[in-house]
């Protein structure tokens, strides 16, 4: 394969991205491997929807925009009762519980059983003090399971999609790469569903998509009530890994380890560790390009630590950029990560001849 070709690619084939990243980090990369690290989230993969198909399109928000309503049981049901938005800070007690106990349990046991219903009526009868919740919470959209946010799909709309989207692995797309991976390793079938349907997200943009069909008979007077969620990827279009997501991967196999081992995260204080819960739910983007950055270039540096020239801050910002979802809208807020991690003893501009 020729690395300098591949570097006119957008996307790559699973086993062009084998061969290429196999070139890019010096060691040998099957696909098996390829479809490991997608499991595993280290990667992401997408596909090519040569051909266009329908969707239900909207953006992801976090949890605490989102809007929350509160709705009767179905046993304690009011005729004419509809839901009611909770806002304020009666809205707070049930993000906040959502995102400290919650957030915990389903990253120590990912297969929960209880849905979202069940869980915010627990919430519900918590909150009030109550043995019994006299209702349920429910977000407007689509809760992610692992509640990092929200998916507001436009339920009354139905668009054509077609180009690179990445898998976002939150829905029965991730049965399919599962299901592929262990097809590979002899291991065992994939055998059961996730109802919401293959979940896609646009490669640069707060924008995901539901893939959708309908059942009823013919073309006519078919409305978007009439679509329900597509169980699994559409047929011979192509699995690729964009190109700038195989650079990404490898050039994070340089980068040192940050995550705190087991035990130092219970030992941070209340502060620090809530900000880091924020990181490892995705609120805070920016914030992990931001202390990468540090890590790369300013950790093991000093003042006149005779290592050479410091770090340009032009070379951080553009490091930086090449790590967010839309580099091309990301230049000031490189720029202003790169300046705000440049230590106050390293100067701005023409450095001591030691330092050169």
């Amino acid at each position: 394969m020729s690395l300098k070709l591949s570097r006119l690619k957008k996307w790559l084939t699973l086993e062009d991205s084998a061969k290429y990243l196999s070139l890019l980090i010096s060691e040998e990369v099957t696909t098996t491997d390829l479809l490991q690290l997608v499991l595993q989230g280290d990667l992401t993969i997408s596909i090519n929807l040569v051909n266009s198909y329908p969707a239900q399109i909207g953006p992801k928000v976090s949890i605490r925009e989102a809007k929350l309503f509160r709705m009767p049981l179905l046993s304690k049901m009011v005729e004419g009762h509809s839901p009611e938005e909770i806002k304020g800070d009666e809205k707070l007690v049930f993000v906040d519980a959502l995102s400290e106990r919650v957030l915990k349990n389903y990253h120590s046991s990912r297969n929960a059983t209880d849905g979202e219903a069940a869980i915010m009526k627990k919430f519900a009868a918590n909150a009030a003090g109550e043995s019994e919740a006299q209702f349920v919470v429910c977000f407007q959209g689509d809760l992610l399971p692992d509640y990092s946010g929200v998916l507001e799909f436009d339920r009354d709309t139905i668009h054509s999609i077609t180009g690179i989207w990445d898998l976002s692995m939150e829905g029965s797309e991730s049965l399919e790469i599962e299901d592929a991976f262990y097809g590979e390793i002899d291991g065992p079938g994939i055998d059961w569903v996730k109802l919401c349907g293959v979940i896609l997200k646009h490669p640069s943009i707060n924008r995901w998509a539901n893939l959708v069909e309908h059942f009823k008979d013919g073309n006519d007077d078919i409305t978007p009530h009439d679509y329900g969620p597509r169980g699994d990827l559409p047929e011979r279009e192509p699995l690729v890994i964009r190109r700038d997501e195989l650079q990404r991967f490898a050039n994070s196999l340089n980068e040192p380890e940050t995550a705190p081992v087991a035990g130092e995260l219970e030992a941070l204080p209340a502060n620090f560790r809530a900000l880091y819960e924020s990181m490892g739910a995705g609120d805070l983007p920016h914030l992990e390009i931001l202390i990468a950055a540090w890590v790369k270039f300013w950790r093991d540096r000093g003042p006149d630590d005779g290592k050479g020239r410091y770090p340009d801050n032009g070379e951080v910002a553009e490091w930086a950029k090449s790590r967010m979802d839309n580099p091309n809208q990301g230049n000031s807020k490189a720029k202003a990560i790169a300046s705000i991690i440049r230590p106050t003893w390293a100067p701005a501009g023409r450095q001591p001849n030691r330092n050169q």
